[in-house]
């Protein structure tokens, strides 16, 4: 017997993005959750208005409801980069207000910047790297994760890539158990973060 999905996975618009930053927000532990809307709201955009650089997906109930969502890029750098802060000015004061008020510390973006480093030099192209990967907390534990993984790969071999690739924080271990459950194997430990890959 087959069990179907409670769920369907489809690509995400423009019109999704307000949804999927705020379960992002309210689900993700990340320096991104702590710089809030605005700077959540330009990185989904960024993907959106960017197609040949990534892509994004939303898990949808049968009523259209939007309660997860993965979002990917194909290059690292352009992503999380200096271009993304000369794409989006705002956002490096934002970044400023937040040190300034003591929301992360510098040493926290200096080990983001190390998993940065570490990834432009690791990851081979073609490949996927995923930005963030969120589920409503009502609908935890329901296979949205998987469904988006899976949506994720399958998209990732139709456009020739052959890895996927993903970090999390060390002390996220839910995270970790999740990428090993979905067919994930550790990379490398860089800083803060464990590094995860996926052939496909």
């Amino acid at each position: 017997m087959t069990r179907r999905s409670l769920y369907t996975i489809r690509p995400m618009h423009m019109s999704d993005v307000q949804s999927a930053v705020l379960i992002h927000a309210n689900t993700i532990k990340s320096q991104g959750s702590i710089l809030g809307d605005v700077y959540l709201t330009a990185i989904y955009q960024r993907i959106i208005r960017h197609p040949v650089r990534g892509c994004g997906m939303v898990a949808c109930t049968a009523s259209g409801g939007i309660v997860g969502s993965i979002l990917c890029t194909t290059d690292i750098n352009w992503f999380t980069g200096l271009s993304l802060y000369m794409a989006y000015p705002k956002l490096l004061l934002v970044v400023l207000l937040h040190l300034m008020r003591g929301s992360f510390s510098i040493a926290s973006l200096l080990d983001h910047k190390k998993v940065q480093t570490a990834a432009e030099k690791t990851y081979c192209h073609p490949y996927l790297s995923i930005q963030a990967i969120s589920a409503d907390t009502k609908h935890q534990g329901k296979g949205i994760g998987r469904q988006l993984v899976d949506t994720i790969s399958a998209y990732g071999r139709t456009h020739g890539v052959r890895t996927i690739y993903v970090d999390t924080l060390k002390e996220n271990i839910g995270a970790q158990k999740f990428y090993l459950s979905v067919g994930f194997q550790p990379l490398a430990d860089v800083a803060d973060s464990v590094m995860y890959e996926k052939k496909i």
